[in-house]
């Protein structure tokens, strides 16, 4: 009886603590970047949660067909590789989890459809949430991760946001907010390709003429490190919290100028050939069927962008204060957003190599020259007081005649 007893109770004592084990035994894991909750197992790394998502987006400086697109977790891992196709695009679906999160895309190689040679530079994107859907890879892309990467925290929602800021207020190169709120995951379509492509091609001839200039070994991807470390602290000025980088960060903001000059009336160079055409004809490989109007001329001037430029050429001036670039400063300041570049005369960049190969030598900080305050008008002159008319002179008393003389008797 006794052990029936015993028994009985065993197996009820049992049934309960499997019971409060399926209850209590388990945790709630919270994404970090997705916010998303999902049941883990304590002090497990096993994925949790997986969901198949899908990813696309438009790859280029120009744009680029034929890029390996290696998509990885957090952690490095490769995920998923493939190649953009002849519309410079990628698209793709992977199985991923909470873990994986963010996602840091990398394209390399292929053929750039304004060059029509493999790209100087590797471009990065990036995926902090499940729900994304879109991961373009360009120039300014690339500058935000890069950015994000030097800040204390590295990879994290709050990084990305500043990088991005950073980016786009430092290094516009006509990037329209307007049309593309978001370089990472506004769609590209007829409304903005002009836009993305032309901005995008001024941004990496920057990186090639500065890696250029330097002609130390650098690389366009040193350059690009060398930039986003500057920038991580909000100014492109030569100073990071490592130390300082004035002569890259010097050229940076010269060769700007000069593609940005360029960019303004669509004269930009790319490899010493006038690349608007090739623009365009990329324009029209990417996205056949589109309005013939759409193209790199009829791209809008942006207030960033020249401010930008005005940026950079005070800097021009402030190591060289001749005329000829003061006249650009003046021609620039003639200068409206909203205006196409079809509308605008050229500029004499040219005269600003000169004072890129000094900069370039001498390492002179980038600090940007303070712009003039502009004159203050001068007051007009007090009119001067009528003169009081001349009092019209009394007319002579006229003589009074003489009396005739007495005849003599």
């Amino acid at each position: 009886m006794s052990n029936l007893y015993f028994s009985r109770n065993l197996f009820f004592v049992i049934i309960l603590s499997l019971f409060l084990s399926a209850c209590g035994g388990g945790n709630t894991t919270d994404n970090k970047l997705s916010g998303i909750s999902t049941t883990g197992v304590t002090g497990s790394d096993t994925p949790v949660n997986n969901v198949s998502i899908s990813l696309s987006g438009s790859v280029g400086d120009g744009p680029v067909a034929g890029a390996t697109v290696v998509i990885k977790n957090a952690s490095g891992k490769t995920l998923k590789s493939l190649l953009s196709d002849k519309y410079a695009k990628y698209s793709t679906r992977l199985e991923v989890n909470e873990n994986d999160f963010p996602l840091v895309i990398e394209a390399s190689g292929g053929i750039d459809l304004v060059t029509s040679a493999a790209p100087d530079f590797i471009l990065y994107s990036i995926v902090t949430d499940p729900s994304e859907k879109i991961a373009n890879l360009n120039p300014f892309t690339t500058m935000i991760v890069k950015t994000a990467e030097f800040m204390n925290g590295g990879l994290n929602l709050a990084n990305i946001k500043t990088a991005k800021n950073h980016t786009l207020s430092q290094l516009n190169f006509g990037l329209d907010s307007t049309l593309i709120p978001d370089p990472v995951t506004t769609p590209i379509s007829q409304s903005n390709i002009a836009v993305i492509v032309k901005s995008s091609e001024t941004f990496g001839e920057m990186i090639r003429r500065t890696r250029d200039t330097l002609n130390n070994g650098e690389t366009a991807d040193n350059v690009i490190l060398d930039l986003a470390e500057d920038i991580a602290d909000g100014n492109l000025d030569g100073i990071t919290k490592n130390g300082t980088i004035p002569r890259a960060a010097t050229v940076a903001r010269l060769t700007s100028a000069q593609v940005l000059l360029e960019a303004l009336s669509n004269d930009l160079m790319v490899g010493g050939i006038n690349a608007a055409k090739r623009m365009d004809e990329s324009i029209i490989e990417t996205m056949p069927g589109i309005t013939p109007s759409i193209n790199t001329g009829n791209v809008l001037i942006t207030g960033e962008m020249l401010s930008q430029a005005i940026a950079a050429i005070d800097t021009a001036i402030s190591t060289d204060n001749s005329s000829r670039l003061t006249s650009i400063a003046k021609q620039l300041s003639g200068l409206q957003s909203g205006t196409a570049s079809t509308n605008i005369t050229p500029f004499e960049s040219s005269r600003l190599d000169a004072v890129i190969i000094t900069a370039n030598s001498s390492g002179t900080p980038a600090t940007p020259a303070t712009p003039a305050t502009p004159a203050t008008p001068a007051t007009p002159a007090t009119p001067a007081t009528p003169a009081t008319p001349a009092t019209p002179a009394t007319p002579a008393t006229p003589a009074t005649p003489a009396t005739p003389a007495t005849p003599a008797t």
